[in-house]
């Protein structure tokens, strides 16, 4: 996360090449190089907006704060889930944001799988994670059951999810693993 990228829209001068360069030439021509700005372009933080989270909603600020005062992200915003329009959003989802689902996992909208076919879109258009508030533990009494536990690892910086690889955890279980369906589960306890 902490990566960063030439941008091409912005530069900023080279001290030591400018320098250099008159040193051979004797001529003071300024050398530029672009400036770097982070490889995500934006966190959206997005809140599960079912009835159990209504108590999580002053945890969701203070993570959107902290995100955001860390500078390590252009823009951090923080939005509820629209449930009832699920597949949500058609194209606010694009290469370069950041989604952090911060969820229970215990909504209607998680076990009637409407939740689960708007992960497989989003994942294939950016990196998407899942923030779980319950502890591990508890998992098994959300729609997080009905998940395979996988080891994930993406090899491109910033990657939608569909560009993962991914290990299944159960060494017995070969069943192939569809690379839309890759999702990191991170628990807020770690």
């Amino acid at each position: 996360l902490l990566r960063r990228r030439p941008d091409p829209m912005r530069q900023h001068l080279d001290e030591v090449r400018t320098a250099d360069a008159w040193a051979q030439t004797q001529l003071l021509l300024p050398v530029f190089q672009p400036a770097q700005k982070p490889w995500i372009d934006e966190v959206l933080v997005l809140v599960d907006s079912g009835l159990t989270m209504e108590v999580w909603q002053s945890l969701a600020r203070e993570l959107a704060t902290v995100l955001a005062s860390s500078q390590v992200f252009a823009h951090v915003r923080l939005q509820r889930l629209a449930v009832d329009r699920l597949p949500w959003p058609p194209g606010a989802l694009r290469a370069g944001v950041l989604v952090l689902l911060l969820t229970d996992a215990v909504g209607p909208h998680w076990w009637d799988g409407r939740m689960f076919d708007a992960l497989d879109s989003w994942c294939g258009r950016c990196p998407v994670a899942l923030l779980q508030l319950l502890p591990p533990w508890q998992w098994g009494r959300t729609a997080l059951s009905v998940a395979q536990r996988a080891a994930v690892s993406n090899v491109e910086p910033a990657a939608a999810n569909s560009r993962y690889g991914a290990r299944l955890l159960d060494w017995w279980d070969d069943a192939p693993i569809s690379p839309a369906a890759v999702l990191p589960v991170i628990p807020l306890d770690h």
